[in-house]
């Protein structure tokens, strides 16, 4: 005789049936973990190791090099740069005292139309541009571990040496000049054209993609890249960039209106990385005003303002030979000082359009970053 099975456990069987076959299955595979891409590491041509040498960083042209700290960095267009100098107290100025003065220089131009040419069909269509005979000399190099041909004498331009290479479909043209014994200049191109290119290096499109959040330049404005100084931003074109090492003074440099030693130009300096302790920027700026008579800064103002997504406070009629803006930024907690010259100084009004675009450009783009 068969026991009738009630509704209740009938209902149970479905549920009993599928808990053994689970218990009868193999155990499940553990998913597999994703991990974080690891940041791009700087590349060890371009870490300066000391302060005769500063880094350059190019993310829309895929490089970085090592040039000599004293030259400045100068944007003249769309994927070309070219490096100048090396200043004198404090200003550009030629090296020689001929008619026509000139400076030691090294220009960098990318150009995208390499198509199907070879290195050797390159170099021979730039030199037979020039409509002259073979050059002096054309030996076979490297540049940042990509084939290179570096040509002396071209006819029509004997007082350069050029660099080709191919990368990614592109030419990687490099000049340096003047090379003419009769110019001061000769030594100086000797050294920004070592530094740079046994330093040049292509960086990986990961590293690019790495500081993505770095803004993008345009005609108007200049990207700018330095992991020593903590920070990316764009820059106006016009400005020459240079660096002192020693300080970690970051400068930049509009074009002086007027020849002469006591030329004016708008300067803004950037200096960054000295331990704020604590401090916050209010206290930063305290410390900074006290160093001047109370008469002296009671018509200057202070004014709260962000940078970078850290506050900071702007210091606006600091006194001096120039009227000036001064600000104190903290991040991480390290002091980021800004002073702009001139600015709303009633006696060189004509710059403060300038100085104000500078200062705009300058600190809406600025991105703090971190050493890879």
């Amino acid at each position: 005789m068969h026991r009738k099975i009630s509704g209740a456990r009938r209902a149970l069987l479905p549920l009993l049936i599928a808990l053994l076959l689970a218990a009868c299955a193999a155990p499940p595979v553990p998913a597999s973990t994703a991990t974080a891409r690891p940041a791009p590491s700087i590349p060890v041509n371009c870490i300066a190791k000391g302060e005769d040498l500063a880094a350059y960083f190019n993310l829309a042209d895929g490089y970085c090099l090592l040039y000599p700290a004293s030259f400045r960095v100068n944007p003249l267009y769309a994927r070309i740069t070219r490096f100048d100098g090396p200043p004198s107290e404090d200003d550009l100025r030629p090296l020689d005292l001929t008619a026509a003065p000139v400076f030691a220089a090294l220009t960098i131009l990318i150009e995208d139309a390499a198509g199907d040419r070879t290195l050797t069909q390159v170099v021979d269509d730039y030199v037979g541009q020039f409509g002259g005979g073979a050059p002096a000399s054309r030996t076979a190099a490297t540049l940042g571990g990509e084939p290179a041909h570096i040509v002396e004498g071209i006819p029509g331009r004997a007082n350069s040496r050029e660099a080709f290479a191919l990368h990614g479909g592109a030419v990687y043209h490099l000049s340096a000049y003047p090379l003419d014994d009769i110019f001061q200049a000769r030594p100086d191109v000797e050294a920004v054209w070592r530094a740079v290119t046994t330093s040049f290096k292509f960086l990986s499109p990961g590293f690019a993609e790495a500081f993505a959040n770095c803004p993008a330049g345009s005609d108007d404005a200049t990207p700018y890249l330095s992991f020593t100084h903590g920070f990316c931003l764009l820059y106006p074109a016009r400005m020459s960039l240079s660096v002192i090492t020693a300080t970690n003074e970051m400068v930049l440099s509009g074009p002086p209106r007027e020849p002469g030693a006591e030329a004016v130009a708008v300067n803004l300096v950037i200096r960054a990385g000295e331990a704020a302790n604590g401090r916050t920027a209010d206290q930063l700026a305290d410390a900074y005003l006290s160093q001047f008579p109370a008469e002296q800064t009671a018509s200057v103002t202070r004014t709260p303002v962000t940078v970078g997504g850290r506050p900071g406070v702007i210091l606006d009629g600091v006194p001096g030979p120039r009227q000036t803006r001064h600000t104190f930024v903290v991040h991480d907690d390290h002091v980021y000082e800004f002073t702009l010259s001139p600015y709303n100084d009633p006696a060189l009004a004509g710059y403060q359009a300038e100085a104000e675009a500078a200062w705009q450009t300058v600190t809406t783009s600025l991105v703090f970053v971190s050493k890879p």
